[in-house]
């Protein structure tokens, strides 16, 4: 297999780009997502975020991740990773959305935006 490998933690946004609008995201992202030696990952969390959101209104659109929520992921290549009790403790101990310090307690580099709202790719 030789040859090293980045992985990603995806946020809940870009996830969702990948999965309805991949033309959402910057010409320098896409690139990285669609590399095969590139690891992508999205915690559990953002599941919950999606779903949560979808409930309150504020993501009338996602229906159809929702209902292939699993199968979409593994078609797109990106992998799971669950909250353990452990990231559930550190998440509980930062400030921040619920949704978003689920997500931050793994240590990957993920893109996110910065306080611009541009899409970066920066460590956790």
């Amino acid at each position: 297999m030789g040859g090293m490998t980045d992985s990603y933690l995806l946020d809940t946004h870009a996830v969702l780009w990948v999965l309805t609008e991949p033309t959402r995201l910057s010409d320098r992202v896409r690139p990285v997502l669609k590399k095969r030696s590139s690891d992508l990952y999205v915690s559990s969390a953002s599941a919950w975020e999606i779903a949560t959101k979808h409930r309150r209104g504020e993501l009338p659109q996602a229906d159809a991740v929702i209902g292939g929520y699993e199968r979409h992921l593994r078609r797109a290549e990106i992998e799971t990773i669950p909250i353990s009790s452990e990231h559930a403790l550190l998440a509980g101990g930062s400030s921040g959305s619920t949704e978003t310090r689920s997500i931050g307690s793994s240590a990957l580099p993920r893109w996110s935006r910065d306080s611009r709202g541009s899409r970066t790719m920066g460590p956790f």
